[in-house]
């Protein structure tokens, strides 16, 4: 399908980690929109804003990426450890929500019983919570 730079940037990262003396590099894909070196991006995670210090796609320096790209963002002053995976975004982009309602069907796998109040690890979008 073609790429498109419409709407605002989000990137989805998998792998976090520090490169020693450069800073913290994420990689993962761009869902949406367009991204540039020096472009202040969002990280809603850490309720944070960062510039883009530069970014690699296949071990090769580019200018920007475009949705559907696999690229490395690297940036200063962030700590890879208190980051997994997740979302970079436009800032500003991404709505962050307190609580939901949801109904929830078991599954069969599960042997288990279902209390109410029972605590379940979730996996929404790209975080996991409790």
């Amino acid at each position: 399908p073609p790429r498109s730079e419409n709407g605002l940037f989000f990137f989805s990262f998998d792998h976090c980690f520090v490169v020693g003396g450069k800073g913290t590099v994420m990689t993962g894909t761009v869902l949406r929109g367009r991204v540039d070196v020096g472009q202040e991006v969002e990280i809603p995670a850490l309720g944070i804003t960062r510039k883009v210090k530069s970014m690699q796609r296949f071990r090769q320096s580019v200018p920007f990426a475009l949705q559907g790209d696999r690229v490395g963002l690297r940036f200063t002053d962030v700590r890879a450890k208190d980051l997994e995976r997740g979302i970079v975004c436009a800032p500003g982009a991404a709505a962050e929500y307190r609580g939901a309602i949801a109904r929830v069907d078991k599954v069969r796998f599960f042997k288990g019983a279902v209390e109410t109040k029972t605590k379940f690890h979730v996996s929404i979008g790209h975080a996991t919570v409790i």
